[in-house]
């Protein structure tokens, strides 16, 4: 599926304005906000005006909105405005801007194969492709193109206890692995493979689950010990600490709401009930919309009662301090 883009500007009150190209406006409103080589920010750091956002046109496809955003750059600048846009309109993205080579090479060092680099730093590796700069951030590198071999294999399954974490951070040696056999013995020195049926008793298992505070983290986490811990019946006693999962009704939903006062306060007391309270348009039977006039005499009442309970504190310590004085 193409995915649709919007037209955006800000317009501040000195008469410049920056139009931009985006398919996602939250994300873009706050690389906007937050980024200090956007020269949104530049502006409003420069000149301390606070800009008006302006969606100029929503969900065309890519090639439409280049056009579009370059005419409505053309507009701005027939009608006097002055334009902040640095980089040539119809750019749909900001990885040339993000992706220096400083950066690249930042990412770069922290991986030993290109694959690697590729897999886990995508834009960093376009980006320094794109410029020539890839021989050069991934000098450091193993040769991508190195032979797998049983030794080769051997020395990098050493380095792992665990067969997952082996899979995880070494992916071609273990396909390597796989494909000429030598999985089962190159890994015999692995938690999983020794001794499987007598490594995970009823303390390790219990020692492992109390790490997890959800039944779903430790199934993913740690699906062996799970698996084990189900097959000997120990699941529900080594897993008696994690927070079990509610069945929400409305009756349950009903009297969580009883002990908070603002729908903010019921969802960060119960997101799961709040979650079934919105689905079934319940919200509204808990906390009934009311009027300014009741929701200023709420507030007046709130204000009094704190008043008082800081006057009646205020008369505890003058109490105190005369028991005081009377005893000097």
């Amino acid at each position: 599926m193409n995915k649709k883009y919007n037209i955006y500007s800000y317009e501040f009150s000195d008469n410049s304005v920056y139009v931009g190209l985006t398919y996602d406006i939250k994300r873009r409103k706050n690389q906007h906000k937050n980024d200090k080589e956007s020269s949104v920010y530049k502006h409003i750091d420069k000149y301390k005006i606070t800009p008006i956002f302006n969606l100029l046109f929503e969900d065309i496809d890519v090639y439409d909105a280049k056009i579009k955003e370059g005419e409505f750059v053309e507009k701005y600048k027939n009608d006097g405005w002055n334009i902040l846009n640095k980089v040539k309109t119809g750019c749909v993205g900001t990885n040339k801007l993000y992706w220096t080579y400083e950066k690249c090479k930042e990412v770069a060092l922290l991986c030993e194969h290109r694959t690697i680099f590729r897999m886990k730093y995508s834009g960093a590796y376009a980006s320094s492709k794109r410029n020539d700069w890839l021989d050069d951030v991934c000098s450091h590198m193993i040769d991508g193109n190195i032979i797998w071999t049983y030794e080769k294999c051997k020395e990098i399954a050493l380095k792992y206890d665990m067969k997952k974490d082996f899979y995880k951070n070494e992916k071609q040696a273990y396909n390597s692995c796989i494909n000429n056999n030598w999985l089962d013995k190159l890994c015999s020195h692995m938690t999983e493979l020794k001794n499987k049926n007598n490594f995970f008793t009823y303390e390790k298992c219990k020692e492992i689950a109390l790490k997890y505070n959800k039944k779903t983290l430790f199934l993913q986490e740690q699906q062996y010990s799970y698996k084990i811990a189900f097959k000997n019946n120990w699941l529900d006693d080594i897993c008696s600490h994690m927070e079990q999962n509610i069945i929400w009704d409305y009756k349950k939903c009903e009297l969580i709401s009883f002990e908070c006062e603002t729908i903010s306060d019921f969802v960060k007391k119960a997101p799961g009930a709040y979650k079934k309270s919105k689905t079934n348009n319940w919200l509204d039977d808990f906390f009934p919309k009311i009027s300014e006039e009741e929701k200023i005499k709420k507030n007046k009442e709130k204000i009094k009662t704190e008043i008082e309970e800081k006057i009646k504190k205020c008369q505890e310590k003058i109490k105190k301090y005369q028991e005081k004085l009377r005893t000097i």
